[in-house]
């Protein structure tokens, strides 16, 4: 398999996105192999960005290539960072983060392969050296979704794969499709119910929940019904060798969950990675969250 380069969105806090981009780059480093990260900034403030960017300087100077990137940066006129002034609903969703992937995928970056790593997915030394064990799984395929055990599932948590070379396909989908499926949780009331199924195939029932909704979904939909045969791009996969924290520990967590949050506690976060984050959202649900379980994190005291 040729190159394989790495994307993690770091979105409204720093803290997640610097775990898990100092994680990879230790992991790229055990493996020995040169691989470029695209770091994608969203809905954090200047001085997140230029702190975030600063603890990362000297970092290109070995195998990883870490490319910051400032979401929409471009798009807007006279705007060098949308959430500098994107502020009220009605503007807000223009660059809103559920529009993210649909940018980078098109439009932003490079034609190649990428892993789209959550910023709350930390992965393990040997997950670089591993990727060899799924690479003919991925070979020729557009998308490698995620493969969740039991009813929980989503098509971009806690990464998933995409060669932009499938964005000559996109062109005629509507950007706006990209935020999720408008029926949302209701599609119970659509004809029919449920996922529709265009190929009647076992990855297209593997993906399909009668209430589900995710970004990607109408990507699927969209591709899977002009292209039919173009299911045997898609693959899954079983990812290994990481932790994940679902929606960034801002969401009630199990007892596994519990345990994890523990030890990357003790092991992964550092004061440095809270210094910039005192009015994010996210850090403030994450500490509440981490005080019902008698775990804390002081964002002022860092």
């Amino acid at each position: 398999m040729s190159k394989m380069n790495y994307v993690i969105i770091s979105y409204d806090c720093n803290f997640w996105g610097m775990v898990s981009l100092e994680a990879l780059i230790e992991s790229i480093d055990d493996a020995g192999i040169p691989s470029s990260i695209y770091l994608v900034h969203n809905h954090k403030t200047q001085a997140q960005i230029d702190h975030f960017s600063d603890y990362f300087r000297d970092v290109g100077s070995g195998l990883s290539e870490v490319v910051h990137v400032l979401a929409y940066e471009g798009l807007f006129l006279r705007v060098d960072n949308c959430y500098d002034v994107a502020r009220q609903p009605n503007r807000a969703v223009l660059a809103s983060h559920s529009m993210v992937l649909n940018w980078l995928i098109k439009y932003r970056l490079p034609e190649g392969k990428y892993l789209f790593i959550d910023h709350d997915c930390i992965v393990h030394r040997d997950f670089v050296r591993n990727l060899g064990q799924v690479a003919g799984t991925l070979d020729g395929k557009w998308f490698g979704f995620p493969d969740h055990e039991g009813a929980y599932t989503t098509l971009t948590a806690p990464m998933f794969y995409c060669d932009t070379s499938l964005r000559s396909h996109l062109a005629g989908l509507c950007d706006t499709a990209w935020l999720s499926n408008i029926v949302g949780h209701d599609r119970h009331k659509l004809p029919g119910g449920g996922w529709p199924s265009d190929t009647d195939t076992e990855l297209e029932r593997r993906i399909a929940k009668p209430n589900f909704d995710d970004t990607l979904y109408n990507v699927v939909r969209y591709l899977l019904s002009r292209w039919p045969e173009a299911v045997s791009r898609f693959g899954l996969i079983r990812w290994r060798n990481l932790d994940h924290i679902s929606r960034g520990g801002t969401a009630a967590f199990n007892g596994d969950q519990l345990a994890m949050l523990r030890r990357l506690l003790a092991t992964r976060f550092k004061p440095v990675f809270f210094a910039r984050d005192n009015e994010s959202s996210v850090l403030n649900r994450f500490v509440v969250r981490l005080a019902e379980h008698g775990l804390f994190v002081d964002p002022g005291n860092v």
